[in-house]
C-alpha cells in the first residue's frame, strides 16, 4: 500500500522544485523515514529529507551510484542503493535497513528510478518546447524588421530612379546618386535574403 502511495504521489511532483529533493521528501513522508538521503549524480548533490541526523556519509552514497551497486552500513543501520536509468547510476538513494524488507527497499529506488526518469523527460521537452517557440519568435521579428525595411528602401530607390533618368543633375551629382543607386539595391537584396531565411525556419515556403 505505501508503494502504491509513492507511487502516486511520485506522478504529481512540481516541476517548479527540483525533482530529487522531491523524490527524497515524498519516500521520507509516506514511509515515515527519519532519514532519506539522495544523491544526484548530475549534480553532484546530496538532498535530505526527515527530521533525523543523517548518519551515513556522502562517500558511501557517491561510491554506490559509481559502483551501481547496494552498499550497507550495519552500524547507522543504512542501506544505499543506486538509482539506474537505462542501465546507468544516476545517483543513489539512502533509506533505513528497517523496518522495511530488503525487497520493499529495492521497490522504492525503483521507483525513484522511474519518477526521476519521467522527470528528466518531461524536462527536456519543456526546453525543446521553449527552444521551438524561441526560434519560432526570432523568425517572427526578422520577417516583421525586415519588411519595415522594405518600405523606405523602396521609396529611396523610386526617387534615386527618377533622378536618374531625368539627368538634370552635373556629373558630381550623378556619381552621388549612382552610388545611393546601387548602395539600396545591396539592401534590398540582404532585406530580401533575411525575408527568405525567416520564412525558412517558420516553415512558411513552398517549393
Amino acid at each position: 500500500e505505501r508503494l502504491y502511495a509513492l507511487s502516486r504521489s511520485l506522478m504529481l511532483m512540481d516541476a517548479q522544485s527540483p525533482f530529487v529533493e522531491q523524490i527524497a521528501r515524498q519516500i521520507a513522508g509516506v514511509f515515515g523515514f527519519k532519514n532519506v538521503l539522495f544523491y544526484d549524480a548530475d549534480t553532484d548533490e546530496i538532498h535530505r529529507a526527515g527530521p533525523g541526523k543523517a548518519l551515513v556519509t556522502e562517500h558511501l552514497l557517491r561510491e554506490s551510484a559509481v559502483r551501481g551497486a547496494m552498499l550497507a552500513d550495519t552500524g547507522a543501520n543504512i542501506t544505499v542503493l543506486p538509482v539506474t536509468i537505462g542501465g546507468r547510476a544516476v545517483g543513489s538513494v539512502a533509506l533505513p535497513s528497517s523496518p522495511a524488507s530488503g525487497t520493499a527497499l529495492h521497490a522504492i529506488a525503483q521507483l525513484a528510478a522511474i519518477a526521476l526518469e519521467r522527470a528528466l523527460g518531461q524536462e527536456a521537452a519543456s526546453r525543446a518546447e521553449a527552444v521551438r517557440q524561441s526560434e519560432e519568435l526570432k523568425s517572427v521579428m526578422l520577417d516583421a524588421l525586415a519588411h519595415e525595411f522594405k518600405t523606405p528602401l523602396t521609396s529611396i530607390k523610386a526617387a534615386v530612379t527618377s533622378l536618374l533618368n531625368e539627368d538634370s543633375s552635373g556629373p558630381p551629382h550623378r556619381e552621388l546618386l549612382e552610388i545611393v543607386d546601387e548602395e539600396s539595391d545591396r539592401l534590398t537584396s540582404l532585406v530580401t535574403e533575411a525575408i527568405q531565411m525567416a520564412r525558412i525556419e517558420a516553415g512558411q515556403i513552398e517549393l
